[in-house]
Parts: C-alpha cells; sequence; structure tokens
C-alpha cells in the first residue's frame, strides 16, 4: 500500500513538473514586433512572461553573424537567453539590426553599413521607446544585453 501511495505521488510531482516546463516553454515563443524607427523599420522577436505584467525588460543586440539563423527564427544562444529569462519574470525584445536592413552576417564586412556607435545605438534606443510604451512593461525596469559588436553599443 506503502508503495503504491509513494508511486502516485511521485507521478503527481511529475506531472506537475512537465506541465510547468511546457507552460515555460510555451510562453517563450517568440512574438513578431515592428518598431518604426524614423525611415527604418526594424523588425524583432519578443519573448514574454505569462501574465498581464508589468514586467522588467532586456533589450537583447545581436552580434556581428545577426539574430536569425537560415530558417529566420532566432539563434539558438538567443532563444536560450530568452527561455531562462523569462523563466525569470523578465521579457526579452530582440531587434533585427542586420536583417531589418536586408543585411546578413556582418562578421567578415570590413566597412559596416551598420555602426556600433550610430545604428546599433539607434535600434536600441527604439527598442526601448517601444518597451516603454506597452502596458505589460516596466518602463523603469529596462535593460540592455549585448553579444559581439552588439555589447559595444
Amino acid at each position: 500500500m506503502r508503495n503504491i501511495s509513494t508511486m502516485r505521488n511521485r507521478l503527481c510531482i511529475c506531472l506537475i513538473v512537465a506541465s510547468t516546463v511546457t507552460t515555460a516553454r510555451a510562453a517563450s515563443l517568440p512574438e513578431p514586433v515592428v518598431l518604426a524607427q524614423g525611415e527604418t523599420t526594424l523588425h524583432g522577436f519578443l519573448y514574454r512572461p505569462p501574465g498581464a505584467g508589468p514586467f522588467p525588460a532586456v533589450i537583447g543586440l545581436h552580434g556581428c553573424a545577426g539574430l536569425k539563423n537560415s530558417a529566420g527564427i532566432p539563434f539558438s544562444r538567443f532563444r536560450d537567453w530568452a527561455e531562462r529569462l523569462v523563466g525569470a519574470g523578465i521579457a526579452v525584445l530582440y531587434p533585427d539590426s542586420y536583417g531589418s536592413r536586408g543585411l546578413g552576417s556582418q562578421c567578415t564586412t570590413r566597412i559596416r553599413s551598420v555602426r556600433t556607435d550610430k545604428e546599433r545605438v539607434a535600434d536600441a534606443n527604439a527598442a526601448r521607446r517601444w518597451l516603454q510604451e506597452q502596458s505589460w512593461a516596466r518602463p523603469d525596469r529596462i535593460s540592455l544585453l549585448g553579444w559581439s559588436n552588439g555589447a559595444i553599443s
């Protein structure tokens, strides 16, 4: 009798954990967003915790390889960071600085048309302004996270 009770408890725990993991993964599916910025229209991906918020947010600036893989989805590094941050109750917005401008990887390009000190800074500011307008975001709790040349913007 004790073994059956123990097995039931373990099964319940497994079902609760599986439900939580499924909910967390579903909550971290990227939502395509469009950010207007002057003459440039930025596209990006938003990952958001479930619920109405308000949530703190992170703007993630990709590196020289860009944001998306050949399938058009964010590289696994960005998806992984988004899952971790969303799991901690933090929304993540990735503006696509290169794809939005019709550019691919810039890692081997000597003269870049998207500069870290101008366009990337403007992209981060456009993302910040967009987040501050969202009712589910905490306008006073927006941070910046970057990789490679996205970390020096």
